[in-house]
């Protein structure tokens, strides 16, 4: 059984699945961190960690609504759901997962780390 994951709107639709979830992924992770910003609150808190957000993305290719899976502080939730929110509203259409070939319904858990610069 063969599972391939949904994939963020990017990169050569012609190249192997490999190639397509690596440049998915790079720009995904690009996106999130060139738009998400370090909440104050959390900062002057001196909190840091990951916040796990989930979303599905069904057959069709169309990400649902996200929701904090597991949150390390409000104001970095928050930050994270925001971003997310963001982004699949930028890029409505992903690549649908594919089990054996067919495209299925996928719940989707993405990682953002939020962590503080040393200051000097």
């Amino acid at each position: 059984m063969a599972l391939h994951y949904p994939l963020f709107p990017a990169g050569d639709p012609s190249a192997d699945y490999t190639a397509r979830k690596e440049a998915a992924d790079k720009a995904m992770l690009q996106y999130i961190y060139a738009h998400i910003s370090y909440p104050t609150e959390a900062r002057e808190a001196e909190r840091e960690g990951i916040v796990a957000i989930k979303f599905a993305v069904d057959a069709s290719g169309k990400p649902g609504e996200p929701a904090v899976a597991r949150g390390i502080h409000p104001a970095l939730d928050a930050e994270a759901l925001r971003v997310v929110q963001t982004m699949l509203r930028d890029h409505p259409s992903w690549t649908p997962a594919r089990e054996d070939g067919s495209p299925i319904d996928y719940n989707y858990v993405l990682p953002i780390r939020f962590k503080l610069e040393p200051t000097e």
